[in-house]
């Protein structure tokens, strides 16, 4: 009688060992899909690990000089860049640092702000894929800015498969 009760009772441990075994990737699961739900994120941001070709991120470059007409990125980034938000790009072939310079501008109330530029690493080939079409490109994350630190920043995600309308 007494090894048939613990016969039961390792049997017990075994499905609780297995049912946590199987529960722990179906909640982080429903856990990406409900916080993207709740806090619509586009889900090309949760899978950016394993984008698919054509989707990259970057980080903002140049947040903290300030624009030709004297406006502060910083400002600009801090009072109207929000997560989603749709960012535009535009050449500057005379740019006197960069001749495959790519400015990165947001859209707030109908005006377009510079917010910085692309890497240098990535200007060519965005350069080139503008002059053909619009490119789909979004914040993913503005950071800093918080616990001390004076300046904030903007990380953004273009997707070249989505077809966008100027």
């Amino acid at each position: 009688m007494f090894s048939s009760v613990l016969d039961i009772i390792w049997t017990f441990i075994q499905l609780i060992f297995n049912l946590v075994l199987l529960l722990i990737p179906v909640g982080a699961f429903f856990y990406l899909i409900f916080r993207s739900l709740f806090k619509k994120r586009p889900m090309a941001v949760l899978y950016m690990k394993n984008a698919p070709s054509g989707v990259f991120h970057s980080k903002v470059r140049g947040v903290s000089h300030k624009n030709s007409d004297g406006t502060s990125r910083q400002k600009i980034i801090k009072n109207h860049c929000k997560y989603a938000q749709r960012v535009f790009f535009k050449r500057e072939p005379d740019n006197p640092v960069d001749k495959n310079a790519v400015a990165i501008f947001i859209e707030h109330r109908g005006k377009r702000m510079q917010i910085g530029y692309v890497s240098e690493d990535l200007a060519e080939e965005i350069g080139e894929h503008i002059d053909q079409k619009p490119l789909a490109a979004y914040i993913s994350k503005v950071t800093g800015g918080e616990d001390g630190q004076r300046n904030v920043g903007v990380n953004f995600f273009v997707n070249k498969n989505e077809d966008v309308k100027v």
